[in-house]
């Protein structure tokens, strides 16, 4: 039997930003399995292509990655690629608050593009000698004499196994002794392993004496005797990143199952996951608000305007969700953090900038374009229901009730610009707002 719309639109919506009508059309006529694996296929993506390096201005350049990033996000044609990059760039949290290099964080933008969808070891072992990396968590200063623990710390803590979980305090002080001498070469732009301060002696993890090397504590968890619980902390990460939050022991250690049996494969791990039948649950379908980066993703795509026009990057930055500036290195949080004063009036302030004049701008989607200008032809209810249908959604009676009498009001004043004011409260609704 064909996948429902409802549980179509909850794929695309949280494999990507937006429910985009001709992908639900297609995906509609096959089975869900099918589905997820038509929305798993990166093969119709183009490649990430960005420009070198200026001479100067990093700052710009850096501007125009993001929001090449943002572009991938609203227009890739399976998303779930760049999601994952936004998923990986907040588990692995870096900031170029501490690291000071545009060109070392669009590195490690890449290499996480790079190996988002593969195994989680390969992953792992190219972000261990990235270059921000070893700057934003001090490895590069990290020399058998002076050992410093922090990569070593967040390596268990936060990147592989959990807070508390699968080791010891005394195997931080180890693994620092395995990573010491991988840093930097001696201008300090790549990666380099400096055998003179590296120790070389014998160093007990995990209950396993030999002389440790950093890459293979890697090896280790990922592969080893702390494998079953790598598993289980990164399939709740990723269940709570693209479900929902607070599931029960069956389900994680379920998952943890699935993780394992695919051999810590990221992209293999999440084609179960999004088979499974708790995916779909009311519970699934109301457990996630949307980032601000996912949330302005989904207004630009949905009314075709490409994020250096308007700069769509930048606007996230008031909101507090800023590409290459996580907070800390715990990464940002989920759902409730984004309802606040603070972020509603910065994406209010967006959507305002972006619908004012929509109708007229000519860096618009030519359909969406001409869909705005015909709103005042359009009775008020076929006029809210084509910009819900231009930012797939499905609206409550509620909702819908509302922005019925707000357009019905605005008629009444002959008030200009109706399409894009639409455009602005429709964004702004709780149905936008959720992923």
């Amino acid at each position: 039997m064909p996948a429902t719309p409802d549980q179509i639109k909850h794929l695309l919506s949280r494999t990507g930003v937006r429910v985009v009508a001709s992908r639900l059309a297609q995906l509609t006529q096959v089975e869900l399995a099918q589905a997820v694996d038509m929305v798993c296929d990166f093969s119709a993506n183009p490649a990430l292509v960005v420009p070198p390096v200026p001479s100067s201005n990093d700052t710009a350049w850096m501007r125009g990655v993001r929001n090449d990033w943002m572009d991938r996000l609203a227009n890739l044609p399976n998303p779930l690629h760049a999601k994952l990059v936004l998923f990986w760039h907040g588990h692995f949290a870096n900031s170029n608050g501490k690291v000071g290099s545009a060109p070392f964080m669009v590195q490690q933008y890449q290499t996480i593009s790079q190996y988002a969808d593969g195994p989680f070891e390969s992953l792992a072992q190219a972000l261990a000698l990235d270059p921000a990396m070893l700057v934003y968590l001090d490895n590069r200063s990290n020399v058998r004499r002076s050992p410093n623990e922090n990569f070593a710390r967040e390596l268990l803590e936060l990147f592989t196994l959990g807070d508390g979980r699968g080791y010891t305090e005394q195997d931080v002080v180890e693994v620092a002794r395995a990573w010491t001498g991988y840093g930097l070469n001696s201008d300090s732009t790549t990666f380099a392993f400096n055998a003179g301060n590296h120790d070389t002696g014998n160093k007990t993890i995990f209950g396993i004496t030999r002389a440790w090397r950093g890459p293979e504590v890697i090896t280790e968890i990922c592969a080893g005797t702390r494998r079953r619980t790598c598993a289980e902390y990164l399939a709740r990460k990723l269940w709570e990143f693209f479900a929902y939050e607070n599931s029960d022991a069956s389900l994680l250690s379920s998952l943890a199952d699935d993780m394992e049996a695919e051999g810590m494969h990221t992209l293999n791990f999440l084609r179960r996951m999004f088979k499974r039948v708790e995916f779909y649950s009311p519970q699934s379908m109301q457990g996630r608000v949307k980032s601000p980066m996912e949330w302005v993703a989904s207004v630009i795509g949905s009314v075709g305007l490409g994020a250096a026009s308007i700069d769509a990057a930048s606007a996230t930055i008031t909101a507090g969700h800023e590409f290459f500036y996580p907070p800390g290195v715990d990464g940002w949080k989920l759902n409730e953090v984004w309802i606040n004063e603070t972020t509603t009036w910065a994406l209010d302030r967006f959507a305002r900038a972006t619908a004012y004049n929509a109708g007229d701008n000519p860096n618009l989607a030519p359909t969406a374009r001409a869909l705005l200008q015909s709103v005042p032809t359009l009775s008020v209810t076929a006029a809210v229901t084509a910009v819900a249908d231009l930012f797939g959604l499905t609206l409550s009676a509620g909702t819908r009730q509302a922005l019925e009498v707000w357009l019905t009001g605005m008629r009444g004043q002959n008030r200009p610009r109706q399409g894009g004011q639409l455009v602005r409260l429709m964004s702004m609704t709780t149905e936008a707002r959720l992923a």
